[in-house]
């Protein structure tokens, strides 16, 4: 006890002489000038959110519904209840109620726009964009202050003790030897959380305000807190971005079946170029389909992005492009879809073709769909729909299709017929 003492006198005294600042455990770190507490539970009603998943492993489900239902009462005034039942047996990637899921799972779904539908079968909403931060406490904050959730994984094992209290309703886990096996939302924060109320203690003080999918009598109605310090709550954070109301007349125009799997480039070359051939689904007289947006996803902050689109096929024998026809930054990681400032006639039951010319902070930035390591489920393409090249005026392009064996482009097409 004595040799503590002196040390921390020591101490003390050295980072004293060196003007160095001394924190004591019980002060929140400061992470921008965001409020120290907030809740989306204070201006929204939790009890209109609270969801029980029962004995099925459906949590990925249940997440992705309350992130956007939470976005929809919060930014556009609009109460769903959406079926997970639909969102599970109709997904793009085969799962079950036992199956397990992800994210990845519910976006393919949703930007598929397949759903989310409400319990009556009823879509009224196609999602339009998300962002994710990674390991970002500072996004990850301002992403619920702004969109109402994020989702986020966790592990979770009912079974093993130590890292979830009953008494305080509060979670930690100190070991990435424990895998993720769970999603939640977090729908706030309290940077003065006292650190003693977690059965293992992180060092300091602080933590998310997490909505589980156990129903009302779980944790505090529902809620529980996860400390800052967990070791998987801020790897990866999703949040939706912007929706649309579903419309009749729209379209979307996509290969990606399942959503992009991976980021593909060429080792030392900044701008990968990108080119997805469709064949216009119009085919009648009456009316005109224009191209109104082009949908695409980044991997990295501060993404840079210049769209192509014409009414014609893209011929590999003749590699000149049309013309831009936008350029934009994306800030964050994510799908995004860009809307043109000037809808583009395409001609019914014709081909048309959209591109990207991408570059970030490495050379491995293009969205694709491709058979990958790890992968649980199969994806299939064919021949002459897309290309990927470094440099297309000179000919330096692949098929996707031989690039990578089954690979399709994850760039998308959006259209509207009027």
């Amino acid at each position: 006890m004595r040799t503590k003492i002196a040390l921390s006198v020591f101490l003390t005294i050295a980072l004293s002489y060196f003007n160095v600042d001394i924190i004591p455990l019980d002060t929140p770190l400061k992470y921008s000038s965001l409020p120290t507490f907030y809740s989306t539970y204070e201006t929204l009603d939790r009890d209109l959110f609270i969801r029980n998943q029962g004995t099925a492993n459906t949590c990925w489900a249940f997440a992705a519904n309350s992130l956007l239902e939470i976005y929809l009462l919060k930014n556009h005034g609009t109460l769903e209840n959406f079926s997970e039942t639909h969102m599970i047996e109709n997904s793009p990637i085969p799962t079950s109620a036992l199956s397990g899921g992800r994210f990845n799972i519910a976006m393919g779904y949703f930007l598929n726009r397949i759903g989310p539908v409400d319990e009556t079968g009823i879509q009224n909403y196609y999602v339009k964009s998300y962002v994710q931060a990674n390991d970002d406490m500072n996004l990850t904050k301002q992403l619920i202050k702004k969109h109402g959730a994020v989702v986020t994984s966790i592990f979770y094992d009912i079974s093993r003790s130590g890292f979830f209290s009953e008494d305080t309703s509060s979670y930690f886990n100190p070991s990435r030897s424990n895998p993720i096996t769970h999603d939640v939302i977090l729908i706030g924060w309290d940077d003065y959380y006292d650190r003693n109320n977690f059965r293992s203690k992180p060092q300091r003080n602080g933590a998310f305000i997490a909505q589980n999918s156990f129903g009302n009598d779980w944790g505090q109605h529902g809620l529980f807190y996860i400390s800052y310090e967990d070791v998987h709550v801020l790897d990866t954070n999703y949040a939706i971005d912007s929706v649309e109301p579903m419309t009749q007349n729209s379209n979307v125009y996509f290969y990606d079946e399942t959503g992009v799997t991976h980021f593909e480039g060429f080792p030392e070359v900044e701008e990968i170029y990108g080119i997805n051939n469709f064949i216009s689904s119009y085919t009648g007289t009456d009316q005109v389909e224009y191209l109104t947006g082009i949908g695409i996803y980044t991997s990295e902050p501060d993404t840079n992005v210049t769209l192509f689109a014409d009414a014609t096929k893209f011929d590999p024998k003749n590699t000149d492009l049309n013309v831009p026809v936008g350029q934009i930054t994306f800030d964050l990681p994510g799908y995004h879809r860009f809307d043109l400032e000037t809808p583009f006639e395409l001609i019914g039951g014709a081909p048309f073709y959209i591109g990207a010319k991408v570059s970030g902070s490495g050379p491995f930035v293009f969205p694709i769909e491709a058979p990958y390591p790890g992968m649980d489920y199969e994806v299939f393409a064919s021949e002459n729909e897309g290309y990927i090249g470094s440099n297309f005026s000179s000919g330096e392009y692949y098929s996707i299709f031989e690039f990578r064996n089954q690979g399709s482009l994850a760039i998308r097409a959006y259209t509207v017929t009027k």
